[in-house]
């Protein structure tokens, strides 16, 4: 690896040094998004999907031409190409929430869902923790850093009332691989964490949308 995990961690605390302004905000509206979509608002469906679209995708496009972009590239040559990425997803949750207003989201007690809170948790306060028992400088926080980001929009879209659209997992599940099989060698556990992460999304997701296609009343 071109760099420790130190130098990742002082990145990330640069980050958020000199842009803590614009972050918390950020990190405050992402956090908001849960109170609709945890509390079963159905009947304000559409709209929620369409709200949590935009924010998720402003994470996205902060964590990706922000962070990939502008500090990550100072010390990883595949940052552009990963801030490209990043840009993508945004781009796709835009076009999946706001021009056609899906997914809609609320929590479900089934096994999706349950796997989705454990990722909603990890992303905004399991994240941070374990980078803290790590001793790491400075936070990663949802909103505002990859790993958490990730986990968070993986939260979300597995609170899907109806079919999950496959083409928003791409993305983050690549990064989960991409992170977590760069936490091993770098010895960073919040990232490693990614790999069942993902390996959770992709049994959960397509059994959700199993359920959705086929109910049990129709098998």
């Amino acid at each position: 690896m071109p760099y420790t995990a130190e130098v990742l961690y002082a990145l990330h605390a640069r980050h958020l040094r000199e842009l803590w302004p614009l972050a918390v905000p950020l990190f405050l509206l992402t956090l908001a998004v849960l109170v609709p979509v945890m509390r079963g608002a159905t009947r304000y469906g559409r709209p929620v999907a369409t709200v949590v679209a935009v924010v998720l995708a402003a994470g996205w496009l902060w964590t990706g031409m922000v962070f990939h972009f502008h500090y990550f590239a100072t010390i990883n040559f595949a940052a552009p190409a990963y801030a490209g990425l990043f840009v993508l997803q945004a781009a796709l949750l835009l076009w999946q929430g706001v021009a056609r207003r899906r997914p809609t989201m609320a929590f479900r007690g089934d096994g999706a869902g349950w796997t989705g809170v454990a990722l909603l948790i990890y992303g905004v306060v399991g994240y941070p923790l374990v980078d803290y028992l790590a001793a790491a400088e400075g936070l990663r926080l949802v909103g505002l850093a990859p790993g958490p980001t990730t986990a968070f929009t993986l939260g979300l879209l597995l609170q899907a009332t109806g079919r999950i659209p496959l083409h928003l997992l791409l993305v983050p599940v690549a990064w989960c691989v991409v992170a977590g099989a760069s936490g091993l060698p770098l010895g960073i556990p919040a990232d490693v964490l990614l790999l069942p992460a993902a390996l959770a999304t992709v049994v959960a997701a397509p059994w959700h949308n199993r359920r959705i296609a086929f109910p049990a009343g129709r098998r």
